[in-house]
């Protein structure tokens, strides 16, 4: 591992939103349970990543309200860079 590697603010706030988000709404089921119980997660989903599909609307619900979005002052490509960088 390179120890010079440094990332931009932009990078560094992707990766902090990700912690934050990372297990967001988590009801302590896994993929596979959600599958085969045939849950309204996995139906809404599609059977694909449900988990994580789920975090990740979590996440972008909360930040697209005016009183939660952290992001709202980056203009509108770096909000997109940033989104597409946050990984649940």
């Amino acid at each position: 591992m390179n120890s010079n590697v440094t990332f931009t603010p932009l990078e560094m706030g992707a990766a902090l939103i990700s912690a934050i988000c990372h297990d967001l709404g988590h009801n302590g089921m896994n993929n596979a349970y959600h599958i085969n119980s045939r849950s309204e997660l996995a139906t809404q989903y599609n059977d694909v990543s449900v988990l994580e599909n789920h975090h990740g609307h979590a996440c972008f619900r909360i930040l697209y309200q005016p009183s939660t979005n952290v992001l709202s002052s980056l203009p509108y490509n770096d909000f997109q860079q940033v989104g597409g960088q946050i990984k649940y």
